[in-house]
């Protein structure tokens, strides 16, 4: 069974029974409360760490008011996360979390935060969302603000060339985190075929695959190696 947990919580006792069943089980960037036999994708403290140190960093010699837009609260990918921003904002007292809330993983949630946010701090330095395909209402709404270039976002997703290189080109992100979905998709692969092969029992081995991160900024977002295009993976 692969599986992609919605949160922690939902799938952890069935994800325990299937391997006690004899049913091998790996968990796809969303892990669950219950480890299984093998996970697959980002470390999403690093993820968290990473981004909140490009804003802190953005936010050198300006306001150091920052905001953080979360996923889904009870999602692994969204608490992993903060928990990276947090180690960084921990070494830095200088930053000002003026909002820290939760979009669900939809756009129009994002951009409603920001757009609020903003109004009530136009000074805003910097911004941490936690996926590309939500932070396009974050980035919307600092467009809409006069305030792209200098309200700094970061944020991470897939690395597909549409929702990430292009949103950096534009200006809509000035970091994207990529954990490049078609490489997660090539440790899966790799995994399956040694646990069907290995003679292991379901349960009895676990481990994780972290996916590399690939950092996409302006430097690099022209690069045919930054970001993957759909078209070219159904070929």
């Amino acid at each position: 069974m692969v599986i992609h947990n919605p949160d922690v919580q939902t799938y952890a006792k069935l994800l325990q029974r299937a391997e006690n069943e004899g049913i091998f089980v790996i968990q796809i960037n969303m892990g669950s409360a219950y480890r299984s036999t093998g996970f697959v994708g980002a470390n999403w403290i690093e993820i968290g760490e990473k981004d909140a140190e490009g804003v802190v960093k953005a936010c050198e010699g300006k306001s150091n008011k920052i905001a953080i837009v979360q996923g889904a609260l009870s999602a692994a990918a969204s608490a992993y996360t903060l928990k990276g921003v947090e180690n960084v904002l921990a070494k830095h007292p200088e930053i000002k979390v003026v909002s820290s809330q939760a979009a669900d993983w939809d756009a129009a949630k994002a951009k409603a935060i920001v757009q609020t946010v903003l109004k009530q701090n136009p000074d805003l330095c910097g911004i941490v969302g936690f996926w590309d395909g939500m932070d396009i209402g974050t980035a919307a709404a600092v467009k809409e603000a006069g305030l792209t270039g200098k309200v700094f976002v970061a944020t991470s997703g897939g690395g597909e060339r549409k929702g990430a290189c292009e949103q950096v080109k534009a200006g809509g992100f000035d970091l994207d985190l990529s954990y490049d979905v078609p490489t997660q998709a090539a440790q899966m692969g790799s995994l399956i075929k040694y646990l069907i092969s290995s003679g292991a029992k379901p349960g009895s081995v676990k481990g994780s695959s972290y996916t590399t991160l690939i950092p996409i900024t302006k430097e690099n977002a022209d690069s045919a190696m930054a970001c993957w295009n759909l078209g070219d993976l159904k070929k």
